[in-house]
């Protein structure tokens, strides 16, 4: 009957102690809250001259619209360190490049 009540008093302290040391970060890093999307300003940088893939290109048309999605699907769709996968990284000139969180995460479509 003791080891038990020891046994339980142990796990009760190893909870308590990783709910302390293990809690939700106030800034960025993995557990860090979402950002809370606000309105997309409008795009700095013109879906131009980014390449001749007509379907990445009509993404980059509607990212430079205001539509945050397509501005994700063009970094994700295009390749590694083409002007596609800028345009797209930065929502179109919204932000700048590598911030690691999706545009619709950040913006929401205007």
């Amino acid at each position: 009957m003791l080891w038990c009540l020891v046994a339980v008093l142990a796990a009760v302290v190893l909870v308590l102690t990783v709910l302390l040391v293990v809690r939700p970060a106030s800034g960025p890093g993995p557990f860090s809250a979402p950002p809370v999307p606000v309105p997309a300003p409008a795009a700095t940088l013109a879906p131009t001259g980014l390449g001749e893939d007509t379907d990445l290109d009509r993404l980059a048309q509607q990212c430079s619209d205001g539509q945050m999605n397509p501005c994700d699907d063009l970094y994700l769709e295009s390749f590694p360190g083409s002007d596609y996968e800028a345009y797209g990284d930065t929502c179109a000139g919204r932000r700048t490049a590598g911030e690691e969180t999706f545009c619709a995460d950040v913006f929401y479509d205007t």
